[in-house]
């Protein structure tokens, strides 16, 4: 996700450019402020990235409880005795039973603590007997996180069969390289389930979608899913799709949740993106000029908010308080001109 972030560099070079050329005190403004604003976004971005991946090629992702955060007990880590050659099932129980008492009441997680790399150490052919510790509370993150090391061809029906009960087998199997050959039961499955491992899935729709049918079940699930956001990226590698109309559609369906969460901030912005739509256009403006409190998740999200503002139209969206002025006397104005591909007042 934070990866994705880093496409603001190539903004830089055009709105410097625009700036130099465009004569106008307003916009090369503007253009200055927009500039100042998305360096210090990406020197944030790099720093965060290289906490990272401090710890591996796979330190990319982290999840994280604000609430109360508490790390690693790494002196009860380190008391874990490794397991033997060939474990019983009772000393693997027994072993996850210490790493699962270890990470104790820890709320900051991340791909880089130690103890996925010592759930990859049981090694595979133990899935029957893992498949009770793959709870959805944070004590099965390590363990979901270890999966593919524990997971080999032999597992494969196995993983078919389970795929309904345990979201996180599903993310195996994208890695796997199975979701073709299991598209029938995912497709099912998506259809029916409001599925948490969307994200682990979105580089993999070409394996899924193979007909009008399949693609019509991905796209209700990206429309009606409040996770189903995550698919954007997949949607736009596959051919016909309507994808203005897609976006258009979730963000009319975000609207009328009743807690709709951060998930509506996303839908906003790829229907003003793909979407060319004046309403959630306003949606997102109004967010910029709201001073309420966010939370870690919902602030996030709302970074990425004012760059997509900004390639999208001419508005001070970088000065809340002239925004706020300038949004009272013409948001009633506001519309798309799909020659110039951004929103302009009309005149």
């Amino acid at each position: 996700m934070l990866r994705k972030i880093f496409y603001l560099s190539a903004l830089l070079p055009v709105l410097l450019m625009s700036a130099c050329q465009s004569g106008n005190e307003t916009i090369e403004k503007q253009n200055a402020e927009i500039l100042a604003e998305l360096k210090k976004l990406n020197t944030r971005m790099d720093r965060l990235e290289k906490r990272l991946n401090s710890g591996g090629q796979r330190g990319y992702r982290t999840v994280v409880n604000r609430t109360a955060p508490e790390r690693i007990d790494m002196g009860k880590i380190l008391k874990i005795k490794p397991l033997p050659k060939n474990p019983t099932d009772q000393q693997i129980i027994d072993y996850v039973r210490q790493i699962r008492e270890a990470t104790g009441r820890q709320t900051v997680f991340s791909d880089t603590d130690p103890q996925i790399a010592l759930y990859e150490q049981i090694g595979p052919g133990h899935l029957k007997l893992l498949l009770r510790f793959l709870t959805r509370d944070r004590y099965s993150f390590h363990i979901s996180r270890a999966l593919p090391k524990l997971v080999d061809k032999r597992d494969k029906e196995l993983v078919r069969q389970y795929l309904n009960r345990y979201p996180a087998l599903l993310e195996c199997a994208a890695q796997k390289g199975w979701l073709k050959d299991m598209r029938t039961d995912i497709l099912q499955l998506l259809k029916t389930q409001n599925h948490a491992s969307l994200y682990a899935i979105r580089d993999h729709l070409p394996d899924l979608v193979q007909s009008p049918e399949d693609l019509k079940i991905i796209i209700d699930v990206y429309i009606r899913q409040s996770l189903g956001f995550y698919l954007l990226d997949g949607l736009k590698r596959i051919p016909g799709v309507d994808l203005r109309k897609a976006v258009n559609q979730a963000w009319e369906v975000a609207k009328k949740l009743p807690r709709p969460g951060f998930p509506i901030v996303v839908r906003a912005q790829h229907a003003v993106q793909y979407g060319q739509n004046v309403d959630a256009f306003k949606f997102l403006l109004k967010r910029v000029m709201s001073s309420e409190p966010k939370s870690s998740i919902q602030g996030f999200w709302d970074q990425q908010t004012l760059p997509i503002l900004a390639a999208k139209c001419d508005f001070p969206v970088y000065r809340p308080a002239a925004l706020r002025k300038w949004y009272e006397k013409n948001a009633d104005r506001i519309i798309y001109d799909p020659d110039e591909g951004k929103f302009v007042l009309k005149k």
